[in-house]
């Protein structure tokens, strides 16, 4: 899901920067607005929303950083990554009934 939203970033940038650079009468301007076209892009997939009653682990550099409860986070995409999401809430279990002998 992940790699997915990536490619999807990278190419939504991509729809964006090249017709920028190509049609504005300045070079400068283009720049900058495919400089901003970028940041708000990656402003947005730096954003990570934590649903109630789940927790996510952070790792930085592959090692353990930290622990996000519920809301929104940053999570520096180059040197952050989520290595996993589990459920706080209850689950209900199915166990078999018990002899007493």
């Amino acid at each position: 899901e992940e790699q997915m939203l990536g490619f999807r970033i990278k190419l939504l940038s991509f729809f964006i920067v090249v017709p920028t650079v190509l049609c504005a009468p300045v070079w400068w301007e283009s720049f900058a607005m495919g400089a901003a076209a970028v940041g708000c892009i990656y402003g947005v997939s730096c954003l990570k929303v934590v649903t109630t009653g789940n927790e996510v682990l952070v790792e930085r550099f592959g090692k353990y950083h930290r622990r996000l409860g519920p809301g929104w986070h940053a999570i520096f995409r180059p040197i952050d990554s989520v290595s996993y999401e589990a459920t706080t809430r209850e689950q209900v279990m199915d166990i078999p009934p018990q002899v007493c002998e």
